[in-house]
């Protein structure tokens, strides 16, 4: 009986282990699955400038909603679960941004989708330059 218990308590510290190695926070632009899929295809660079004109409004058309979302982050296209899809729609149409849809997206990596637990529209943050003495 204890060694069923042992091996019951290890597989469940493993299996959490693992789980917690596979989370994932990550920025980037929202867009969805159409327009992101060609985006990419730019260079990181170019992806990333493109990434951020990609507007709100061309996400919440129709067809460009229907393929579902995720964010473009260092140049390339990272995939949002159902729910993450949800999330997403959410969030676009709560927003008041026409383009430049920062977000900090948290969840565990599935493969190459993104099973999101957390979705947030989120802004650059200005560094302070330092004053040289």
């Amino acid at each position: 009986m204890k060694q069923f218990i042992l091996s019951v308590v290890l597989a469940t510290f493993f299996s959490v282990n693992a789980m917690a190695q596979n989370t994932k926070t990550v920025t980037g632009y929202l867009v969805d699955k159409m327009c992101g899929s060609g985006i990419v295809k730019k260079g990181p660079a170019e992806a990333m400038l493109k990434a951020a004109k990609h507007t709100r409004e061309c996400a919440l058309e129709p067809g460009c909603a229907e393929s579902g979302y995720g964010v473009v982050t260092d140049g390339k296209f990272v995939k949002f679960d159902e729910n993450g899809d949800k999330k997403a729609k959410e969030l676009l149409t709560k927003s008041t941004l026409k383009d430049h849809i920062l977000v900090e997206v948290s969840g565990n990596m599935q493969g190459d989708v993104l099973t999101v637990g957390a979705l947030k529209e989120t802004s650059m943050q200005k560094k302070k330059p330092v004053k040289k003495m």
